[in-house]
């Protein structure tokens, strides 16, 4: 009953928002007139200097709903004489006008604006009101519906927001056993049975970053999800910070302020924060501080963590601006390692009792993983998370032929013009790990994208033993100050790629793992989950298992997209880029930036967490899908 009763809340909630918004309309003649897109493009917030077109930037608190906006935006305009069209967003906060604008091309593109004449006059509002279409008037007012479930939604967010932890005190675990050293103070003994160990690679002088990021990690830290087999985190920061060095492939960015603290200054401060928190890998005689240093950071982190901390089964690299689902992580893990172990169990006959006998198997050799007394488990050599395929050029010592979704679309990326940087070129054949047959193309070989990936023990372990140190090292070298790979090239900086290309020629019989869409995402994704028929018929099927959680929209859970937001818009480099978003599957959420928005993003993924567990097994791993194992060749 309870769940019919939040089912008749929603849906009615909704259709008398809808009543309400023709109420609305009445008052805004504008706006039911007006068009999607906007006439141009004009700079930040230039008044009515120009002679054909500007803009003014609204308070938060008038672009807080369209009927404010547009009362706003048409004052100024009726204060600027050649303002004849007016361009509104309340997401960007943007009200532009335009002296001439053709209402039949308009740009579409950032999303959320609406486009139309200034009425001269109050008998010319009603007029326009009056003549606009019966569908501009059904549009406009589920744009207001909208408005209201977004209100709903903002303050459902702030009421799962009130039971996040606001502060957590270290464990005697966490203390620094040491001060100084290698590691800054972060070398103690990792716990045995670790299954996740995450360098989370930030940027020196990102203090505020690491404040926020560390009271989610060290709660999931502490209370253990996953049982024995738990998770620890590190902030990975080089010792030997550089000044930041713009490229030429990236758009110009607004001038920065100059960041008072000197890289001596920063080094001490960062050591400081080691010795205090215990959790910063501070590694020594790395470069650190701009783009070019960030593959041999990387590179420079599964080294460290391959030696520092042995009894981890998994070695993760995320970035700071990436908000990691630790208990959907540690989920998935285990499941691609169960499969990998699965597949590589010597064949038998395919009766019932061999699977079920294969099964206990791989279930008893995950199990013993946690523990075992000091010992990790034979496990697979495993790239785990969403896979993309590039190739390596050793003539130019650059990448090339980027980014493809399987190896036959990066054999054909390698001479396609939209490849990334760009095209390959004719260098001779090559195989898949190393350029074969004298031809200097290496790949092309599979790569985590970089938001979340993560390398497992057995991988770990060939990057450690002979050959493969003088190949990393080598590897390390060429994306040094001076090495073979250019300064400011791709490869200095597309560090994920680069990692790719040394596991290819450094862990021959590496197996790569995806994880499915869906599972790493950016926070303004369009569709965050893709689901399929059958997906779809399994996230139908928790609608009638979810109880009890309040909700905009919960008890239609099968509906999907309307529940995973959090009623905020996403703004990336001070535009706004879509909504913010996560679903029951999301186990990494990129570009979430600054402090609010990053609990609002834990508030709802907590949520799901919750949700899933509430649920029988076979529902939940219908919901986070089976990780497939690709074939590298």
């Amino acid at each position: 009953m309870q769940r019919y009763n939040l089912f008749l809340r929603d849906h009615f909630c909704y259709h008398f928002s809808l009543i309400d918004s023709f109420v609305d309309m009445m008052d805004l003649p504008w706006l039911s007139a007006s068009r999607e897109g906007y006439c141009g493009r004009t700079g930040a917030d230039t008044g009515c200097t120009a002679r054909d077109r500007g803009s003014w930037t609204l308070d938060d608190s008038v672009a807080s709903s369209w009927r404010l906006a547009t009362t706003e935006c048409l004052r100024l305009c009726a204060s600027c004489r050649p303002c004849r069209f007016v361009s509104l967003s309340v997401e960007q906060r943007d009200c532009s006008w335009a002296r001439r604008c053709d209402v039949s091309q308009l740009d579409l593109l950032p999303t959320g604006y609406r486009t139309a004449r200034r009425p001269k006059t109050e008998s010319n509002s009603s007029s326009a009101a009056a003549a606009s279409s019966s569908s501009g008037q059904q549009l406009v007012a589920r744009l207001l519906a909208d408005e209201r479930r977004q209100v709903a939604q903002r303050s459902w967010i702030a009421d799962l927001q009130r039971s996040l932890p606001s502060a957590v005190q270290p464990s005697s675990e966490e203390v620094p056993q040491q001060r100084g050293g290698a590691l800054g103070g972060a070398a103690r003994r990792a716990p045995r049975g670790l299954l996740l160990l995450l360098g989370v690679s930030c940027a020196p002088g990102a203090v505020e970053e690491r404040s926020y990021a560390r009271l989610t990690l060290r709660t999931s830290s502490q209370r253990g999800y996953g049982g024995a087999a738990g998770f620890a985190y590190r902030f990975v920061v080089g010792t030997v910070i550089a000044a930041p060095s713009p490229h030429a492939s990236e758009p110009p960015q607004p001038p920065q302020p100059p960041q008072p603290p000197q890289p001596a200054t920063l080094l001490a401060r960062l050591r400081v924060e080691a010795a205090a928190h215990g959790d910063l890998a501070l590694l020594e005689g790395v470069r650190d501080g701009a783009k070019d240093h960030l593959s041999a950071k990387t590179l420079a982190w599964f080294v460290l963590a391959a030696r520092r901390w042995p009894h981890a089964r998994f070695v993760g690299k995320s970035d700071v601006d990436t908000f990691v689902v630790v208990p959907r992580v540690l989920k998935m893990l285990r499941l691609a390692e169960q499969q990998a172990l699965q597949q590589a169990l010597p064949s038998s006959s395919s009766s019932s009792s061999s699977s079920s006998s294969s099964s206990s198997r791989v279930g008893s050799a995950v199990a013993g993983a946690a523990g075992a007394a000091g010992e990790t488990p034979r496990s697979p050599p495993l790239l785990v998370g969403r896979m993309q395929v590039s190739s390596f050029d050793e003539a130019t010592h650059d990448l090339c032929g980027c980014c493809g979704f399987s190896m036959a679309m990066g054999h054909g990326l390698r001479h396609a013009k939209r490849a990334v940087p760009r095209p390959c070129g004719d260098h001779g054949g090559s195989g898949s790990g190393g350029g074969g047959g004298g031809g200097s193309l290496v790949g092309p070989f599979y790569f985590g994208i970089g938001p979340f990936f993560a390398l497992s023990r057995g991988a770990l372990s060939w990057l450690g033993s002979s050959p493969s140190p003088a190949a990393v090292a080598r590897a390390a070298a060429a994306v040094a100050p001076g090495g073979s790979v250019p300064n400011g090239s791709f490869a200095a900086y597309a560090d994920e790629i680069y990692l790719g290309r040394v596991l290819s020629h450094c862990v021959p019989p590496l197996r790569v793992v995806e994880l499915g869409a869906g599972a790493i995402h950016n926070v303004d994704a369009p569709r965050v989950w893709p689901y399929s028929d059958a997906d779809a018929a399994c996230v139908g099927s928790l609608a009638g298992a979810v109880t009890g959680a309040p909700g905009p929209a919960q008890a239609n859970l099968s509906v999907g997209p309307a529940d995973w937001l959090t009623g905020h818009p996403a703004r990336w480099r001070s535009v706004v880029t879509g909504l913010e978003k996560v679903s029951p599957k999301s186990a990494a959420v990129h570009h979430v930036v600054g402090g609010a928005q990053w609990r609002r993003i834990w508030a709802l993924s907590s949520h799901w967490t919750r949700q899933l567990e509430r649920l029988p097994r076979a529902r939940r791993r219908c919901v986070l899908g089976r990780p497939r194992l690709l074939a590298n060749e």
